[in-house]
């Protein structure tokens, strides 16, 4: 590694510092010293406050019980489009607006839960969660939700929800991944 020290090599003779330039190696595609091709990532963050249980564990989770959750969101793309991998502001919006509508400040049950149609019956906000609303099967239904999302905003081509985090508490969390 070669340190500048205002030598013709390191600095323009006279014209002040080398303009920045992006190196072969970190363009779109191309493999970066050996390693994998280079990728780009966004990643969205949201919390809401949502109930459910899972009558299948035995335990404490069999009782229905509420969480402060968090979501992040990550999409990549191969490459830049516009200087961007998704236009955050389209994107942020759409994904909140869906869990604000759909989550937040409700309960999460599984289909086969016999609370399902008692609590419909009394107006309770209420999402079926595919299985059982593990925090596994949260992350990879919020996952498919992304992806609705993302195929109606500005994005760079072949961008994709490549992950989703998710806590159930500050200690708990699930990460689903693309395959």
């Amino acid at each position: 590694m070669r340190h500048l020290r205002g030598t013709s090599r390191g600095v323009h003779a006279g014209r002040g510092p080398r303009p920045h330039r992006v190196p072969d190696s970190a363009a779109p595609g191309r493999v970066h010293r050996g390693g994998p091709p280079v990728s780009h990532c966004i990643s969205v963050a949201h919390s809401f406050e949502t109930a459910h249980r899972l009558p299948h564990l035995p335990g404490k989770c069999e009782s229905l019980h509420g969480h402060s959750w968090w979501a992040e969101v990550t999409v990549t793309a191969p490459r830049l489009a516009a200087g961007m991998v998704v236009e955050f502001g389209p994107f942020k919006s759409a994904l909140r607006r869906w869990i604000d509508d759909h989550l937040d400040h409700g309960v999460m049950l599984g289909p086969d839960d016999p609370l399902v149609g008692v609590l419909r019956q009394h107006g309770t906000k209420l999402y079926e969660v595919t299985g059982w609303p593990t925090v596994e099967n949260v992350a990879a239904m919020l996952a498919e939700v992304a992806a609705e999302q993302l195929a109606d905003i500005v994005r760079a081509p072949g961008s994709f929800v490549s992950s989703v985090v998710v806590r159930e508490t500050a200690v708990n969390r699930a990460a689903w991944t693309a395959p």
